[in-house]
């Protein structure tokens, strides 16, 4: 969907400890913020929410919300609160209460049958805006490299896990979190 290598976005949100497994970790995540999904950020959450509740107050910048079971059968449910950004999940069930949503929504799910919104005021806007302000991932990937004569030779290079060997051809990421460490003679 973004035209990153599978495990992107999770391994950020590792990184940024924005990954949950469980809905308790990710409520607790929010509770710092008054209970309300913060702005500018990308959350991972790695199984269903039945009872999501994205907060009374809407985010100022946007953000990244992904939903997604690791057999993709999550769903979020009874969605209420208002958010900012881009929610992108398994499936969605039910949104209640004065739900708010501007920017976008994308499911990979199963169509729900019946009456998904309920008899509240539910807003779902979209926002060319907030989709442009998404917060951006940082990728950064070594397609290839070759030895150039007379360069200086690399001492050492501590590989990536899926790396290829020290001065020859081949693919790799590289992240701005775990930049290679390498030492000049």
């Amino acid at each position: 969907m973004f035209e990153l290598p599978p495990d992107t976005i999770r391994r950020y949100c590792e990184r940024l400890g924005t990954y949950f497994e469980t809905v308790e970790e990710l409520e607790d995540y929010l509770a710092g913020f008054g209970g309300d999904f913060p702005g500018g950020v990308v959350v991972y959450l790695a199984t269903s929410w039945p009872s999501a509740d994205f907060g009374a107050n809407l985010n100022v910048e946007p953000s990244i919300f992904i939903q997604r079971a690791p057999n993709a059968n999550g769903v979020i449910g009874n969605m209420e609160g208002r958010f900012r950004g881009l929610v992108v999940a398994d499936s969605i069930e039910h949104l209640l209460g004065d739900i708010e949503l501007v920017g976008g929504v994308v499911t990979f799910g199963r169509a729900v049958l019946g009456n998904p919104i309920g008899s509240s005021s539910v807003r779902i806007d979209y926002s060319s805006v907030a989709l442009r302000d998404l917060p951006r991932i940082p990728y950064y990937a070594v397609r290839a490299w070759r030895d150039v004569p007379g360069a200086p030779e690399i001492a050492e290079v501590e590989e990536e896990e899926e790396g290829e060997g020290e001065g020859e051809e081949g693919e790799g990421d590289i992240t701005p979190e775990e930049p290679p460490d390498v030492t000049f003679e």
